[in-house]
């Protein structure tokens, strides 16, 4: 089985659910992160590892670089990274969930979005959650994918609330005893996405701090990588299991891969790589229109 480099690792889970054909707000950090990951390999494939100021010196000049980034460099890393990660079959386009937005759906509006292979995005995100979240030694690999995933607003999408608390206290103690790890995970790019667009995770009143480590961010960017859609049906008369049971049917219909999974206590819908929880919901137009609404569930 091909191993993957940390620009095409991260390239799968970034670009997973991504609208393939116009920009947003997320995916210009994503495209951004991609540029970054070739970076970071070009680090930790480099002999001088141990000379933490050339190299806090080389992501300080390449984090400037990646935030000025133009369309047209953007347009043409993500189309040279999705072209390759295609030809290996792990990353595919399928029809945007968007696309059955009850407004886009009538409408007749194709839509698509990328979508990575189900077994290899759980084999990149599981194996970064069981490395960083499970005792023993983590990687260089793993600490780069984890600074790229808080930088591009993915982390929302594989920790847990309780479980990026975890996290945040093992990448500190992680920085106090490697340098290199504390020069990739001080840098930033996000900051370069203009502020009026980016909403920062309020979960704590107080993140939490380590006096050693004054001013190191360590706050996860949330980008909003997913639309709530409305489709409408009929729900009078029907309870949840037969909602969620029709709303799925309509998705496959529609060439979505649709699962009902029971999380804890809650039944959810796994749309492609993602969750979304089904509410019964009723849409004002001229008359009231009947339907479920699929709203994004993150960890």
């Amino acid at each position: 089985m091909k191993e993957f480099s940390i620009k095409e690792q991260f390239a799968l889970v970034a670009l997973d659910g991504q609208n393939s054909e116009h920009d947003s707000v997320a995916k210009k950090v994503a495209v951004r992160g991609i540029a970054m990951a070739g970076f970071l390999q070009k680090i930790l494939d480099g002999a001088a590892k141990d000379n933490i100021s050339e190299i806090s010196a080389y992501l300080r000049e390449k984090t400037q670089k990646v935030q000025k980034m133009k369309k047209k460099e953007r347009n043409l890393t993500e189309w040279e990274t999705a072209q390759v990660l295609t030809e290996q079959n792990v990353l595919s386009k399928i029809p945007d969930l968007l696309g059955c937005d009850m407004n886009f759906h009538t409408a007749g509006v194709s839509i698509w979005q990328y979508k990575c292979d189900e077994e290899e995005y759980l084999k990149i995100t599981e194996g970064v959650r069981a490395e960083i979240l499970e005792p023993g030694e983590v990687s260089a690999e793993t600490i780069c994918l984890l600074y790229l995933f808080r930088e591009c607003g993915c982390i929302h999408d594989i920790f847990s609330i309780r479980e990026q608390e975890q996290m945040e206290r093992r990448l500190i103690e992680l920085m106090t005893k490697e340098p290199l790890y504390k020069a990739i995970l001080e840098t930033e790019f996000h900051s370069g996405v203009s502020n009026t667009y980016v909403a920062f995770v309020k979960k704590k009143s107080k993140l939490f701090q380590n006096p050693y480590l004054q001013g190191v961010n360590l706050a996860f960017p949330f980008f909003d990588r997913r639309q709530a859609i409305f489709i409408d049906m009929m729900t009078l008369k029907t309870n949840s299991a037969e909602r969620r049971e029709a709303v799925a049917q309509y998705l496959r219909e529609n060439g979505h891969c649709c699962e009902i999974v029971l999380r804890g206590e809650e039944h959810l819908l796994k749309i492609d790589n993602s969750y979304y929880k089904a509410w019964p919901y009723a849409r004002a137009c001229r008359i009231p229109v009947q339907g479920v609404e699929l709203l994004p569930v993150y960890q």
